[in-house]
């Protein structure tokens, strides 16, 4: 694996060679790495019996995964889960015909429909991943290289360094295809700089009084509802004024943990 790359966890049952596995091999795994990055499969980097810690921490430091949720896989679910509850980027799959509604919130993911029926079918698919992915690494680097207070400056008079953090993430996003963020992405960034959940309620709570930020009522390709948040024209004229208290570069980035590797130990699947 080389240094700095990029890693995507994939997210799938294993059927010895069947369809998911010529899937994964014929048009993910290629899409892949078209997008630049390190495609990680559980059964590649564990071995064939991985144990759930392994693959949670796999998760974890993954910089996306693509989940494939066309099945009800438990193990499908359960590690779906442990990305949603990480904040990592995630990219879902499902076959249409299989699955035409998924069964869950996917907290405003993208998710890519796809047909079987035809090799079009196939080649459509690989396209989308590769926009996807790229697309949400994009974005993802945007909110981890939002300008945060500089180190040393004093308290700033009528915000909050958490607020800060939050309203400069949606500036950063501005100029996206959403021009805004959602919850998870905005509690990534939060996080990412010391802070607990509760500030990002505050914060929001507090910009939306200053009119500092709008939030947007939307409903996804599944029907669900979510809230997206966008900075006002007041709010970029807050950082506009304040611009030489930020921290404008860009941040170093830490090392990406080497991927788990099989032990040698024959460890269960515990479940």
């Amino acid at each position: 694996m080389e240094d700095n790359k990029p890693t995507c966890f994939v997210i799938q049952e294993f059927d010895s060679d069947g369809a998911f596995d010529k899937r994964y091999a014929e048009t993910i795994k290629p899409a892949l790495i078209e997008s630049g990055v390190e495609p990680l499969r559980a059964d590649e980097i564990l071995g064939l019996q991985p144990i759930i810690e392994k693959i949670e921490e796999s998760i974890k430091h993954a910089s996306i995964c693509i989940a494939e949720v066309s099945t009800n896989n438990p193990n499908v679910w359960l590690e779906l889960g442990y990305a949603l509850a990480f904040n990592t980027p995630v990219v879902i799959l499902c076959d249409k015909q299989l699955r035409k509604k998924l069964p869950f919130d996917i907290q405003h993911r993208p998710v890519i429909f796809y047909r079987t029926d035809s090799k079009s079918g196939y080649e459509e698919l690989e396209k989308n991943i590769i926009i996807n992915i790229k697309n949400e690494l994009e974005k993802d680097n945007r909110i981890s290289s939002a300008p945060v207070i500089k180190s040393g400056s004093h308290q700033l008079e009528d915000l909050q360094d958490y607020e800060v953090a939050i309203l400069t993430t949606l500036l950063a996003l501005w100029p996206t295809s959403e021009n805004g963020a959602v919850h998870w992405e905005l509690e990534k960034k939060l996080k990412s700089i010391g802070y607990a959940d509760t500030a990002l309620g505050l914060g929001i709570s507090k910009l939306l009084n200053k009119g500092l930020i709008l939030q947007n009522n939307d409903t996804d390709m599944n029907g669900n509802d979510y809230y997206l948040y966008r900075i006002t024209p007041e709010g970029i004229s807050w950082l506009t004024e304040r611009e030489d208290k930020l921290d404008l570069t860009i941040p170093k980035k830490t090392q990406p943990a080497p991927a788990m590797v099989d032990d040698g130990f024959d460890d269960d699947i515990p479940f």
